[in-house]
């Protein structure tokens, strides 16, 4: 059995994207989840940002989606507790949100509990392509009832205080090019559409960040080592992988990452790849992790 909720009081933020009218409900009978009573504290706040693990090279120019309802799952032994955080149309380009930017896509009040389910409802997506061409993207038929995004552990949204959620859409194994592992933008013939998103708690995980540059084939010669964009930084615990890829300073960092010591790696075309073991705490930074890649040949051009 879903357990509805009731309209209540609204609050907006918008942050790089515009945000529409965002409901609160509470529970139809009257109740909240979680067991909390009426009173200041029977709501707490959930704010909710998007980023992405992008593409490990540079021939997309941008990766979009657009979203039309963001729901938060309950859990609750009786009946499925269902909050809807936003119900606007919003459009993404995946592409702009890397290395620690995030669109806030929503802040409203939700009730107290906790939350073991985020569903994002994703209606179209295209990619374009450095030379221009675009490919739009069939929608997989399972998603009408929303993405679904599992907190692992569950989020507890507590009383007056404000929770961080992360979003976190993998583009590199979301949009899935034809043929695999392309080396130039010619190569590229279309692409799948097959959604993986993750959702943490930033006040309670970290993150990793640094800078990656080549040594310009010269080994021990500073003067001419240089940034590296666009290249691959993976931090893995226990066989699970958080990757994102370098802007054109070489700079890169991985949010929402759970406590644990990772294997860092950083990896480019035409480089040797290289890893280091980092320790992440919860709501750190672990910073100036940084690399220096060997120039192993020329690269490919796009």
């Amino acid at each position: 059995m879903k357990r509805a909720i009731s309209r209540g009081a609204v609050s907006t933020l918008a942050t790089l994207m515009t945000v529409g009218a965002v409901s609160f409900l509470g529970c139809s009978d009257g109740s909240l989840p979680g067991g909390a009573g009426s009173g200041s504290a029977a709501t707490g706040t959930v704010r909710v940002h998007l980023t992405d693990a992008p593409y490990p090279f540079d021939l997309i120019e941008s990766a979009e989606i657009t979203i039309d309802r963001i729901t938060a799952h309950y859990e609750d032994e009786d009946a499925e507790t269902v909050a809807v955080l936003g119900d606007e149309l919003q459009t993404l380009d995946l592409m702009d949100l890397r290395n620690g930017v995030t669109a806030t896509l929503v802040e409203t009040e939700v009730p107290v509990g906790t939350i073991d389910e985020l569903r994002l409802r994703v209606v179209d997506a295209v990619v374009t392509l450095i030379d221009g061409r675009e490919f739009p993207l069939k929608v997989p038929s399972g998603q009408t009832s929303g993405l679904k995004a599992k907190a692992d552990p569950a989020i507890v949204v507590v009383g007056d205080l404000t929770t961080d959620l992360l979003l976190d859409v993998d583009v590199s194994r979301s949009f899935l090019a034809i043929p695999a592992s392309p080396r130039k933008v010619d190569d590229i013939r279309g692409f799948h559409f097959k959604p993986v998103v993750r959702v943490e708690n930033l006040s309670t995980t970290g993150s990793v960040s640094g800078h990656v540059q080549s040594d310009g084939g010269t080994g021990a010669d500073l003067t001419d080592d240089v940034a590296l964009a666009g290249a691959t930084v993976t931090a893995s615990l226990d066989g699970t992988d958080y990757t994102t890829a370098t802007d054109a300073e070489g700079f890169y960092r991985i949010l929402g990452l759970p406590e644990g010591a990772y294997l860092v790696t950083a990896s480019a075309d035409a480089h040797q790849p290289d890893g280091l073991s980092v320790s992440v705490f919860p709501g750190n930074d672990s910073g100036n992790v940084d690399f220096l890649l060997m120039e192993t040949s020329p690269a490919v051009a796009p």
